[in-house]
């Protein structure tokens, strides 16, 4: 269920151990979700941790995690059905690097016009690519893209 169309991997250090978050699914589109493999080395062997979901376990992709006072949020982009036309941006708790604790909260969806000048498959817009830029004490919770196709890319 997670060895096909594998997208979008992200490297972090975690609590003195190296992850890779990355989307995947069996072939088909609509089973895309969040996968996560462990490391004591960023060049290492990794562990396979399994599936990163919600209790919802809907479509997701472009997975990343916000370290912000010593707790772990879960931030990707997802459907909110099983079959959806839009992608928006959804936060969770972690209760380690590879678990999320909780339900997911609504951050972004798409609205303006600009998100919604989009590819045919998802007319409802495009929220992606979330990524959450921390530096000391200054931090912006997320940043996103999103995507209109041939060769635009806006942010």
């Amino acid at each position: 269920s997670y060895s096909k169309e594998i997208w979008a991997p992200e490297l972090h250090h975690i609590r003195g151990k190296w992850y890779i978050y990355f989307a995947a699914d069996d072939g088909r589109n609509e089973n895309h979700r969040m996968y996560v493999l462990e490391s004591t080395s960023p060049q290492g062997e990794y562990v396979f941790k399994g599936k990163i979901t919600d209790k919802t376990d809907k479509w997701a992709i472009d997975g990343t995690v916000l370290q912000l006072k010593g707790k772990l949020y879960f931030i990707w982009s997802g459907w909110e059905k099983d079959h959806d036309n839009k992608q928006n941006l959804y936060i969770a708790k972690m209760s380690n690097p590879w678990t999320i604790e909780g339900d997911r909260v609504l951050i972004s969806t798409p609205t303006e016009p600009w998100e919604k000048n989009s590819i045919p498959f998802t007319p409802g817009g495009i929220n992606e690519g979330p990524e959450a830029l921390v530096k000391g004490n200054t931090h912006v919770p997320v940043s996103y893209t999103h995507l209109t196709l041939p060769t635009n890319r806006e942010v």
